[in-house]
This record gives structure tokens, sequence and C-alpha cells, in this order.
């Protein structure tokens, strides 16, 4: 059952993700759910035996289908990064480290002894050979630490002070990614048993991954597509508020300037060649407030002010998830 209804929850993810998509807007959740999606469609029986020919035979859609969700797990843990504010450091050569597990598990896989035909169980027919543990852990060790510490940056973006949806979302990623990680230990222990050829036994430990791997996709779904759902109706209760929050953003930024000091455009100037929308004014003013704070370090904000400093701010981090 579990082969049907995942790929059936990540397209459903997919269309959430694509629906509302705006111009502008960072691809990697949309790129990450397709390729999931497609991932577990490969792995619905009829559609493996009936693809599996068709490139070549050998269980290469299982080869296809590992990549597939290599490439998802890179561009889900550059989503959620980007969404939570995660370090920025390493984001340039980021992608050598999937390309590596894939090269690995690409070498691992062509050194398993098959026999001919195509097999829906890879692991169950050859878990019994090194190359074929070291393909499966390949993936699913990235696919843990990965997600474990995708996990780990939703939890430090201080999602008990985030809004409402956004902290829910971010709420469901983390406990998605603890039970991705557990998914993932999961089959490290089943490959190892299987490699010293307790197979009964790693068949019995198998019986826990369907469910681990449903319960974490749903979870990280329901993460991702949350904030999609409800972005109309969220943007719309933000535009509400957004005049108060500019007028009372402007008054703390001149309150903390001096005459000498002014580190702004004025009111609905943009920089040149930009477009303005309700989170580039707000974050705009947000930066600018902090702005003359750091360089008049004797102001010191009302609790009223900040606030507005501070719901600003939480505005912000809701409208980059949505």
């Amino acid at each position: 059952m579990n082969a049907v209804v995942l790929p059936i929850v990540m397209w459903a993810v997919v269309v959430a993700c694509a629906v509302p998509f705006r111009r502008g807007r960072d691809t990697s959740v949309l790129v990450a759910a397709t390729l999931m999606a497609l991932a577990f469609t490969v792995t619905v029986t009829p559609v493996y035996l009936a693809l599996d020919p068709l490139i070549g035979g050998r269980n290469l859609t299982d080869l296809l289908k590992q990549t597939l969700f290599v490439g998802a797990v890179y561009f889900l843990s550059r989503g959620i990064a980007k969404a939570v504010g995660g370090p920025s450091i390493g984001r340039g050569i980021a992608w050598i480290v999937p390309a590596v597990v894939v090269v690995v598990q690409t070498v691992a896989f062509s050194q398993v002894a098959m026999g001919a035909g195509t097999t829906t169980s890879f692991m169950t027919s050859y878990g019994d050979q090194v190359p074929a543990m070291v393909y499966s852990m390949a993936h699913f060790v990235y696919f843990g630490v990965t997600l474990g510490a995708a996990g780990v940056a939703c939890l430090r973006s201080g999602f008990r002070l985030a809004p409402g949806i956004v902290r829910w979302s971010l709420g469901f990623l983390v406990a998605g990614s603890a039970s991705s990680v557990v998914t993932a230990l999961l089959l490290v222990v089943r490959d190892v048993i299987a490699v010293t050829g307790r197979t009964s036994l790693a068949v019995t430990v198998n019986r826990g991954y369907g469910p681990l791997l449903l319960l974490s996709v749903v979870l990280v779904a329901a993460g991702l597509a949350l904030p999609r759902l409800t972005g109309g109706a969220t943007r719309r209760s933000i535009a509400r508020e957004l005049p108060g929050l500019v007028a009372g953003l402007e008054a703390l930024r001149d309150r903390a300037s001096s005459p000498d000091r002014r580190l702004r455009l004025p009111v609905g100037v943009r920089a040149p060649g930009g477009t303005a929308t309700p989170l580039d004014e707000l974050h705009r003013l947000v930066v600018e407030v902090h702005d003359e704070m750091f360089l008049n370090p004797d102001f010191a904000p009302t609790d009223a002010e900040r606030a507005v400093l501070d719901r600003s701010e939480r505005l912000v981090s809701r409208l980059e998830l949505i």
C-alpha cells in the first residue's frame, strides 16, 4: 500500500507548491517534491516492471529511483535552509556531496552480482552482498544526515516564536526530519544484518521501513505544503496589517537616526531596477531600523517600538516561507 500512497502524497505536494507559485520564488522545494514524486512513482510495481526493460533491464530502475531520491533530498535541504535562514557558507559547492553519493552508489550497484531479469525487491534478493550494502547505505546515510541537519536548522530558527502557520510548518518539518533519521538508522541496521546472511532477520527489521518512510514523507510534505496552501490568506492578512507596521517602523527609524546619518531610501522609492513587494518594503525598513540602531548604540527603543520591530521581523520570515 505504501508504494501507492507515497507517490500520491508527493504529487499532491507538487501541485500544492506549483499552483500558488510566484515568479521569483526559490524553486528548490518544487524541484525536490517533483524528484521525490518521480522516485516514488517508479517504485510502484507495474511502473517498475514496465520501465526496467525499456532502460536495459538488470534493475536499472532501482538505480534511477535512488538517484532521483538523492537529488530530491539535496533540493529539499537547500529549500529548507533558505526558508529558515540557514548558513550560506558552502552552498556554492553543496552539490558535490550528493554528486559523490550518486557516484558511490552507481559504482557499488555495478558491482552487485545480479541474475537475469528484474526484481522488485532488490535488497531482499541481493542484500547479502557487500556492494549491495554500500549501494543502499550510501543514499540512506545521506538522507538521514541531510534531513537531520535540516531539522536542526528548523529548531535553531526559533519556530516557537514564529507565527501560527509557520510554527506548524516548521514543527512538521522537525518531526519529519527526526523520523527520517530513525528511518535511515533502521535501514543501516537492516543492511548490516542482511550482509551477514541473516536474511529472515533483515526482512523482519525491514517491516518497519515502509511505515517509517511513509510517516517521514507525510510529515515533511505537510511542512512543505502548509505555507503554500494558506499563503493567499496569509498575504491578505499581512497586507491589512502592513500600513500600521510601516508607519511604526518609519517613526522608530526616524527617532533612532540623527539628521546627518540617513541610510534609508524615502518611502516608496525603489532601488534601481527593483520591484517592491510587501516583503521587500517591510524587510527594507527592518534593515534600516537595525542600521540606525547600530550607528546609534545609545538609542533605546520603547517597549511598543520593540514590539513593532519584533512583529515586523516575524512577518518577514512568514512571507519568506509562503
